[in-house]
């Protein structure tokens, strides 16, 4: 006789990543033990329209380099820029041609904009942390509210700075919160 695979993973989602350990949970049920949603968003508000729609925008208009820029600028906060604009304006270089065409990124953003499972969010059993940072343009920290105050039991721990980037910009720290919430849990 064959048992059934049991997956009970542990799980940790950055940004989007957050949005597709949600629809793990929500869609497959058992397949995850626990979820970590770092500086996601729970849908396309008019705030995440508007900024997203700039950057689609920023890339049929300006190409690819403007919009490795703005995504910089989106993504690290100044702290972080100033320490790091020479490495950064390598990434942007390279990024900038490569990229896969305006209508790759619109299609992107536009999956991101339309992802909306708020009324769902009840039906998350496993446990979730949801981690971000005071200083995230991307996604702002009334996102990570909501995700906390949608989802039975879960917590959050805000940053007061790192960005949207935070698992980039303090990786010390968000490894640090990450590892307590996976230990906490097999202990």
């Amino acid at each position: 006789m064959r048992r059934a695979r049991t997956w009970g993973w542990n799980y940790a989602g950055h940004s989007t990543g957050g949005g597709i350990g949600v629809a793990t949970v929500l869609d497959f049920p058992g397949r995850l033990r626990s979820l970590l949603i770092c500086c996601s968003t729970t849908c396309g508000d008019p705030y995440r329209q508007k900024l997203l729609g700039l950057r689609r925008r920023l890339y049929e208009l300006l190409g690819g380099e403007a919009y490795a820029q703005f995504r910089t600028l989106l993504l690290y906060p100044p702290y972080w820029i100033n320490e790091h604009h020479r490495e950064l304006a390598a990434e942007e270089e390279r990024d900038g041609g490569d990229l896969g065409g305006p209508e790759v990124q619109s299609s992107r953003l536009n999956a991101i904009l339309a992802f909306d499972r708020r009324t769902e969010f009840h039906r998350i059993t496993v446990p979730t942390l949801v981690v971000g940072a005071d200083d995230d343009l991307l996604a702002p920290r009334y996102f990570s509210e909501e995700y906390v105050r949608l989802i039975p039991g879960a917590r959050a721990h805000f940053a007061t700075r790192g960005g949207h980037a935070l698992t980039k910009t303090e990786a010390d720290l968000f490894n640090r919160i990450a590892l307590e919430f996976f230990t906490e849990l097999t202990a």
